[in-house]
């Protein structure tokens, strides 16, 4: 069987389980995040074309920022460079990071106090080969009149602080 044929079966295998898996975790990922209060970074990457990077999960299927949890006693903007790297395997420059906003959780569509920043970099900092294939199913550069339709509300948020800088 030719690798990109085993490739796209392992895909498929990961999104029927992320299908199968998502309610269970988002569910145990809001119980989480009200009792410990986890706060999370992410980041809007653009490159020299303007578009946008996303990341989608295994767990969860929406096309999202890369980004995450932070650890305890981590700072916002080290948070989203960590998530980046550890997800797309693209490393940041912390003084070319931006900070975009703050989304307090009561104020915030996806339940949780978010960091943004912003950041651009060049198109080939992307690893050809995916970084982290354990919880990202995939990545893409997209332009920002044609984003997928499974879309975390969290990306329209970091697209409208971005517009305002």
């Amino acid at each position: 069987m030719p690798a990109s044929r085993r490739s796209e079966m392992k895909k498929q295998l990961k999104l029927r389980f992320g299908r199968l898996a998502t309610p269970l975790a988002v569910v145990a990922l809001k119980v989480h995040t009200r009792l410990t209060g986890t706060e999370r970074a992410r980041i809007i990457v653009r490159n020299e074309q303007s578009e946008i990077l996303l990341v989608r999960g295994i767990i969860g299927l929406d096309w999202s920022l890369p980004g995450g949890g932070m650890n305890r006693g981590e700072e916002p903007i080290a948070a989203a460079l960590r998530e980046l790297f550890e997800e797309t395997g693209i490393y940041a420059d912390r003084q070319q990071t931006k900070y975009l906003m703050t989304v307090p959780r009561n104020a915030s569509p996806v339940g949780y106090t978010a960091h943004l920043f912003g950041v651009s970099v060049p198109r080939g900092a992307l690893p050809a080969r995916q970084h982290n294939t354990h919880e990202i199913l995939e990545l893409a550069w997209y332009p920002v009149d044609a984003l997928p339709d499974e879309l975390s509300p969290i990306v329209s948020i970091g697209l409208q602080a971005l517009s305002t800088r």
